[in-house]
């Protein structure tokens, strides 16, 4: 039995453009064919068994020409398979949807449509330009700017399209710029009309020109594809309603030096306010739950009084860890729970769980003090921590004569980069970020030569989320340094914020 093709709009650039319905077709997708312009993180919420095949579609450099295209969606279906089409903006907007939508039908395959947000009034949106607006432009007008190059005559009338006095939106048309503009000035569009070029739309990394259709020609030079044209006196808005490429951290890119597999928060959070993440991950967290001490604390875990987490990896793995050798996390009930900064507090409340208290202060240390009022002699007290964690708020424990048991859940170890890889970053970079002293220790051991190494690093602008990291930093001389007031991811963008 044939499967089922969905012909999927993808959105303009920002995954999260994409529509609810999309996701969940490629959700269930066995086989996803996409293009160059969809965003590639889409391809993470795809199972992961799901095959993935890139078909390209680049302007004059096809990884697979539209004929090949057509009869692989196809074949994928004809083995019964759930197939997505993954395309950028909308299939049906000179996304050739109806192409291959044809050839599904003639070959008696079932498809659906799913309509994605066209860049077409999206990526002017995101540049601060409506494509209608009540007294200046009360229509649209969708053209491609690169007519196929088999035709023998030109296809679009400039003539008409000239005359039109609603906003003229062009697709694919950077590399046709200089022929679009001098056919609209031929046929009568004023040469001072407004134009404006918007590159990699939606995206941080969007860039906007305006200029005119006398001069705009002068400006391709800084623009890339994907590129959008928009031609007309909506342009005029864009000072009062550039929203996005106004934001303070538009376009600044920031280094994210903490472990791949907990990237993704800092790098929304960052995007949010319009930043470009560069991840360089200078550690790799790994589990050490089979230690002996470790499963000999899960063994005995009712018999302590306090848990502390001094970081969200430990909470995390550590309830891993319970789940799996308990089966249930109720098997803590007996024990307070301590956390020391929000980012930890913030991960045991993933787990429906409460603390007993968090210092004011947000350091070890001070948690420390605090428990000297709050702990009985003898009480046990249980801190699952890195291999590389300080032991500061052990000795602040046993002051109470209380007992501090160490375990190392989880260890800190270097991924492999190089040093090329390390000082490329670096140099695209405005800020950089680091969330525990060993972020701060790698990175400076994969330059290399520590006093080039603190010279570089010093050039930027560094955010610690706490002050531990902070003297990390600082103690290897490196400048520049600031530390988030709340030891917290929401407190390092403060911090970034303040320091733009």
């Amino acid at each position: 039995m044939n499967g089922i093709v969905y012909i999927i709009g993808a959105g303009p650039g920002d995954e999260r453009l994409i529509t609810v319905k999309a996701l969940e077709c490629i959700k269930n997708a066995d086989v996803v064919v996409y293009d160059r312009l969809i965003n590639i993180h889409l391809l993470s919420y795809a199972n992961i068994s799901a095959e993935k095949i890139d078909v390209g579609k680049k302007a004059n450099n096809h990884t697979m020409p539209q004929n090949e295209i057509n009869e692989l969606l196809a074949v994928k279906a004809k083995e019964g398979k759930r197939v997505v089409r993954l395309k950028g903006g909308d299939p049906f907007v000179f996304g050739r949807g109806g192409e291959e939508a044809l050839h599904l039908l003639d070959q008696g395959i079932r498809f659906e449509i799913v309509p994605g947000v066209s860049a077409a009034s999206a990526v002017p949106a995101y540049a601060g330009i409506p494509v209608t607006h009540r007294g200046v432009s009360s229509s649209f007008h969708v053209i491609t700017g690169h007519e196929d190059p088999t035709k023998n005559e030109e296809v679009i009338d400039y003539n008409i399209i000239a005359k039109l006095t609603g906003t003229l939106v062009f697709f694919m048309g950077l590399n046709n710029l200089d022929n679009i503009r001098t056919r609209l000035i031929e046929n009568g569009k004023a040469i001072s009309t407004p134009v404006a070029v918007i590159s990699n739309g939606t995206s941080n990394n969007q860039k906007t020109v305006v200029g005119t259709l006398g001069d705009i020609h002068n400006q391709i030079d800084k623009m890339q594809s994907p590129a959008l044209i928009v031609v007309g006196d909506v342009i005029k808005l864009k000072p009062s309603l550039d929203w996005f490429e106004n934001r303070p951290m538009f376009g600044k890119k920031v280094l994210i030096t903490r472990a791949k597999q907990q990237s993704e928060e800092l790098s929304s959070k960052l995007e949010n306010i319009g930043a470009v993440p560069v991840l360089l991950p200078t550690i790799d967290i790994q589990p050490n739950l089979k230690d002996i001490a470790v499963e000999a604390a899960y063994d005995n875990i009712e018999q302590y009084d306090w848990i502390i987490f001094t970081s969200g990896n430990a909470v995390d793995i550590f309830m891993q860890g319970l789940i799996e050798k308990k089966g249930d996390i109720r098997a803590i009930s007996k024990a307070k729970l301590c956390v020391v900064g929000g980012s930890t507090k913030k991960m045991l409340q993933n787990y429906y769980l409460k603390p007993e208290f968090m210092p004011s202060s947000f350091k070890s240390e001070a948690l420390g003090e605090e428990l000297l009022n709050r702990l009985k002699q003898g009480e046990k007290v249980l801190i699952p921590c890195s291999d590389l964690a300080e032991n500061n708020l052990s000795l602040v424990i046993k002051q109470a004569k209380a007992e501090a048991e160490i375990v190392y859940i989880y260890k800190n170890v270097m991924p492999d980069i190089s040093k090329d890889e390390a000082e490329e970053a670096l140099r695209q970079v405005e800020f950089i970020t680091f969330t525990s002293p060993s972020c701060v220790n790698n990175l400076i051991k994969v330059l290399q030569d520590e006093k080039k190494a603190v010279e570089l690093l010093s050039q930027k602008k560094t955010v610690c989320i706490g002050d531990v990291t902070l003297k990390a930093a600082e103690n290897l001389g490196i400048r520049n340094c600031y530390c988030a007031k709340t030891h917290s991811l929401d407190g390092m963008l403060k911090t970034i914020l303040e320091n733009v």
